[in-house]
């Protein structure tokens, strides 16, 4: 689910919000991690993104199944979790978001929206 900041989060939407909307003034993408860190990143500096099958789901039956690589010139940003089209289709109509991790035992909650477990920001070699 895309969802505007600012509006007030019903308790359903706790588990499964993990992708934000943020006001037009903001020119940062963030990206909130599960230790709480925010990394935010130039949208207009975005190289490119890979959405494929995440490669670990294929020996843990508990991972998730997607994984999405933002790339930015000096740092790439790796996402896992479900339904992660809507976040490179979000990115590619240049909406500016945050990104959110959840637990991912709600993960299979709702299976339409967009669902995140796990952000990662790797310097380039």
């Amino acid at each position: 689910m895309i969802k505007r900041a600012g509006q007030p989060e019903r308790d359903t939407d706790r588990a499964s919000a993990c992708i934000e909307d943020k006001s037009r003034e903001c020119q940062l993408v963030d990206f909130v991690g599960s230790d709480g860190r925010c990394h935010s990143f130039p949208l207009a500096q975005l190289v490119q993104c890979v959405l494929e099958r995440n490669p670990a789901s294929q020996d843990q039956a508990d991972s998730a199944p997607e994984r999405l690589t933002i790339v930015f010139p000096t740092q790439d940003v790796v996402i896992l979790g479900w339904n992660l089209k809507a976040l490179r289709d979000a990115l590619d109509l240049g909406k500016l978001v945050t990104v959110r991790t959840r637990d991912a035992r709600y993960g299979g909650v709702e299976d339409k929206q967009p669902f995140v477990t796990g952000i990662s920001v790797n310097a380039q070699s």
